[in-house]
């Protein structure tokens, strides 16, 4: 591939080109010896542009396009706009290929007093886009989320004792789902899906003791997550296995010990890969042997800019050699990615110091690997 991001070309036009100006700021962790993509013509993260107009710096060698702002109507490629304005508090979606071709974005709004919910930004085959809408409204605090195999986005609401997991299909249908019955600050899912009939649900909770609960299902599609299952939350051992117990007290104290205030989590190969915020670590739990290991994010940088935050949705490129992280908690929140097996990190971009607070997933919520093809640029 020439380029990490060859942008989409919605009807908006491009943003200015980009500055060349390298910041000042330099990275607080060493580098490694090797670059992390010696097969590129230029080592990704290495050296930054300026993007004035966004507030952002990234990586030479990468493309970025404008194509909706918080509180504006979205342009369309016909020349019309959005009968609404874009969302406020966009936070985590994923991408749903559609059977003509096309895709759509899915987008959680993480509003509160049932004003958040999900929205689809709908693009044709050519990458154009042809349609904004709601597909689920009235919900409270849509933080994270996570792809299904049958091609629907479940949303999960951070809401103290409340907060639910829904179902959303790409044509409107919602549905409470039965992965947050007990109520919570549900944050993310991710689903084994090796067996057929009996996908594996895993989700977990920001909170200091949340859980990271397990759901089998009986079965295949929109219903295997309104239907009765197998439900079990981890425990982690101190000898580096782990269990599955229907024990939520158990489950809640390896969380308050082991990973507090858990966030994104993603399934490849049967492990199961997923972080904690509050102790900036990345947890990966073998299935196969039933045994698990930590790394902290960050630890081993690479080229420009530093990913010291708190880490917080994640996803696996269609390669596979690569996970991009978001990051929040940071004076300049941004997206970083892992390389491979080496475990080296580097930065796509970030926001430029002291204009953005908070969050880095509403920056740029994970893309799917189901459509390489993601509204910011194309994935490895």
């Amino acid at each position: 591939m020439s380029s990490w991001a060859e942008a989409l070309k919605p009807t908006p036009p491009p943003t200015p080109s980009p500055t060349t100006s390298r910041p000042t700021n330099k990275p607080t962790t060493s580098q490694p010896s090797s670059s992390p993509t010696p097969n590129n013509p230029y080592f990704f993260g290495e050296e930054f542009v300026t993007v004035p107009s966004l507030g952002i710096e990234m990586s030479a060698g990468l493309k970025v396009k404008l194509i909706a702002r918080t509180g504006r109507k979205v342009q369309y490629a016909n020349g019309d706009e959005s009968d609404r304005s874009w969302h406020t508090n966009s936070d985590a979606a994923g991408i749903i290929p559609l059977e003509d071709g096309g895709y759509v974005y899915m987008s959680n709004s993480e509003a509160d007093d049932g004003k958040g919910g999900v929205y689809g930004l709908y693009f044709n085959a050519k990458g154009e886009i042809v349609e904004y809408k709601a597909l689920l409204t009235g919900t409270t605090d849509n933080c994270g989320g996570g792809l299904t195999p049958w091609g629907t986005w479940v949303s999960c609401e951070e809401e103290s004792d409340v907060g639910q997991c829904w179902q959303v299909g790409p044509d409107g249908r919602a549905e409470e789902t039965v992965l947050g019955e007990d109520g919570g600050n549900y944050e993310s899912v991710a689903v084994d899906h090796r067996v057929y009939d009996r996908p594996v649900f895993f989700t977990t909770e920001d909170s200091s003791d949340g859980a990271l609960r397990r759901f089998v299902a009986s079965q295949h599609g929109w219903d295997a997550l309104h239907s009765e299952g197998e439900h079990s939350y981890l425990h982690l051992l101190d000898d580096g296995t782990f269990e599955w117990t229907t024990s939520l007290s158990r489950g809640r104290d390896s969380a308050e010990k082991y990973f507090p205030n858990a966030e994104g989590i993603q399934v490849h190969e049967g492990n199961v890969y997923f972080m904690s915020k509050e102790k900036q670590i990345m947890i990966i739990l073998n299935q196969e042997n039933m045994t698990w290991t930590s790394e902290k994010t960050g630890k081993k940088f690479y080229g420009e800019g530093s990913f010291g935050g708190q880490p917080d949705q994640h996803v696996f490129g269609p390669t596979r050699k690569y996970i991009y992280f978001t990051e929040d908690g940071s004076s300049d929140p941004g997206v970083y990615a892992r390389y491979g097996d080496d475990g080296t990190y580097f930065t796509m971009f970030q926001a430029i110091r002291g204009l953005h607070v908070g969050s880095g997933s509403g920056i740029l919520p994970p893309m799917s690997n189901l459509n390489p093809q993601g509204t910011y640029g194309r994935l490895k």
